[in-house]
């Protein structure tokens, strides 16, 4: 992505990406139009959306709590690619999950780890399961 260029994403799922100053401006019509609001520069700059390189690995699905066997699904993302995707907070991430579009969440794992959060939807939408392989590739951060 270019130097300069940023993107937005409202939470009806509307998206703009393009130079900050075109953006802004898209972003206050679609606010004014859409949802009878016009936000300020400022706002709309916090509803930017880091877009990153892709970002790839394969890991293994595995449950948070192995002693739950219906709780949370995650995959450890590598210790190189955490600087990338801002260090080890919990925040929003979207890619893609064996070749299909996901929103979701990396959160700290313990012990220096980050993982990715994986929904049953997710799951299913990949056809994959808890204890497979799967091919990840994050690319942007922040906001959904």
């Amino acid at each position: 992505m270019d130097e300069g260029t940023i993107t937005v994403r409202c939470a009806c799922g509307w998206e703009a990406t393009g130079p900050e100053d075109a953006v802004v401006e898209a972003t206050v019509e679609h606010g004014r139009r859409l949802h009878n609001m016009v936000p300020t520069r400022d706002e709309v700059i916090a509803m930017t959306v880091a877009m990153l390189d892709p970002i790839r690995f394969t890991g293994t699905i595995r449950r948070w709590n192995p002693d739950k066997a219906g709780g949370l699904a995650v995959i450890d993302i590598p210790v190189d690619h955490v600087p990338a995707l801002g260090g080890l907070k919990q925040q929003h991430v979207r890619g893609m999950l064996s070749g299909v579009d996901f929103a979701s969440n990396v959160m700290p794992a313990g012990s220096g780890r980050l993982a990715l959060s994986v929904s049953k939807a997710m799951l299913s939408d990949a056809h994959l399961t808890v204890g497979e392989e799967a091919e990840v590739e994050i690319t942007a951060v922040g906001r959904d």
